[in-house]
C-alpha cells in the first residue's frame, strides 16, 4: 500500500520492509513505556498486536514477519524474567511466548490475505475503468467518423447539385459536422467514465450550434446563469425571457 508514497516507492522493496517494521515496532515500545509508567508490570504483549497489523497492512509479509520477530525479541529481552537477557525462560514464560508468536503469525496472516484482495480488487477495479474508457472513446470515435463520412458525402453531392439544393446539402453537412463536435466535446468533458461536466460540454454545444447554424437563422441560445452566478452559454437572449 506504500508503494506509491512519493520517494519511497523508489526504495527496494526489503528496505521498504525493514523502514515500516521498525516504525511500527517504535509505535509499540512508545504505547508500552506509556503503559509502563501509568500502571506498571500489566499487559506485556497487548500494544504488539496493533503493531504488526499496522505492518502487515502497509508492508506485507516482510514488515510483519519482521515486527513479529522484533516484538518478540524485546519482551523477551525486556518483560519477562530474568530481564535484559536472552537466557533461556522458565517453562510457562516460554509457552506465553511461544502462544502470543503464533497468534501473532495467524493475526498477521489474516491481515496480509486482506491486504492482498485488497490490492487486487484495486487493480481489477482500475483495470475494467480503463477498459470502459477506452472502449468508450473507441466508441465516440467510430460514431464521429460515421457523421463525418456522411457530411463529406452531402458536401460532395452539393459541389454537383443545383444552387438552391447545393445550399441544403451544405446546411446538412453543417448539421452533421457539429453533431460529430459533440461526440469530441463529451470525450473532453468527461473527467471518469461515469462522470460528465454538463457546464462545460453544454457551453461547447451552444458554441458549435452558433457556429454552424444556417446565416439568417441563428437560434437564440442561451442558459440561465447557475447559482454561484456564472454567465450562460449562449450570446443572444431573447427579449421575452
Amino acid at each position: 500500500m506504500v508503494e506509491g508514497w512519493g520517494p519511497f516507492s523508489k526504495l527496494p522493496s526489503i528496505i521498504r520492509s525493514i523502514i515500516i517494521a521498525f516504525a511500527a515496532i517504535g509505535f509499540a515500545i512508545v504505547g508500552r513505556l506509556v503503559i509502563q509508567s501509568i500502571v506498571p508490570g500489566v499487559v506485556p504483549y497487548a500494544l504488539t498486536y496493533p503493531a504488526i497489523i499496522l505492518a502487515g497492512l502497509l508492508g506485507g509479509w516482510e514488515a510483519g514477519l519482521i515486527s513479529v520477530a522484533g516484538c518478540e525479541l524485546l519482551i523477551w529481552y525486556f518483560v519477562l524474567p530474568p530481564t535484559r537477557t536472552f537466557t533461556p525462560l522458565a517453562l510457562s514464560d516460554a509457552v506465553s511466548l511461544a502462544v502470543s508468536t503464533i497468534s501473532q503469525l495467524i493475526a498477521l496472516a489474516v491481515v496480509v490475505k486482506y491486504r492482498e484482495a485488497s490490492e487486487r480488487a484495486h487493480r481489477d477495479e482500475a483495470a475494467r475503468a480503463e477498459f470502459f474508457r477506452l472502449a468508450l472513446n473507441e466508441m465516440d470515435h467510430r460514431t464521429k467518423n460515421n457523421f463525418l463520412i456522411a457530411a463529406s458525402l452531402l458536401t460532395a453531392q452539393a459541389s454537383q447539385a443545383q444552387p438552391e439544393v447545393a445550399g441544403e446539402l451544405k446546411n446538412a453537412a453543417a448539421r452533421l459536422m457539429s453533431i460529430a463536435g459533440t461526440y469530441s466535446q463529451l470525450s473532453r468533458s468527461s473527467q471518469s467514465i461515469s462522470e460528465v461536466r454538463l457546464d462545460d460540454y453544454l457551453g461547447e454545444i451552444c458554441a458549435i450550434a452558433r457556429r454552424t447554424a444556417s446565416r439568417g437563422h441563428r437560434p437564440d441560445i442561451f442558459r440561465r446563469p447557475d447559482a454561484d452566478g456564472r454567465p450562460p452559454c449562449g450570446e443572444h437572449r431573447p427579449d421575452h425571457e
